[in-house]
């Protein structure tokens, strides 16, 4: 993630949010699962935050928003 956010160049703040979305209806892989528990745990710690359930591109994802400044505080 600390990529991506850089690789944006300052367009990712508190004000212009990143989203984030996981999958929920189909995961032959396992790993979308795995992300989205994650995404629960972050989101007892503030890190994301749960915006709602939806089709997004014809697939029933949930979608996060990014607390980038809880984000990096996490990392140091």
């Amino acid at each position: 993630m600390p990529e991506q956010i850089s690789w944006t160049s300052g367009v990712i703040t508190e004000e212009n949010p990143a989203y984030i979305t996981t999958n929920i209806e189909h995961d032959e892989s396992g790993k979308m699962n795995r992300t989205h528990r994650v995404l629960k745990l972050l989101s007892t710690q503030s890190v994301v935050e749960y915006v709602a359930d939806g089709n997004i591109f014809h697939v029933q994802q949930s979608v996060w928003r990014l607390n980038i400044g809880k984000y990096f505080e996490t990392l140091d």
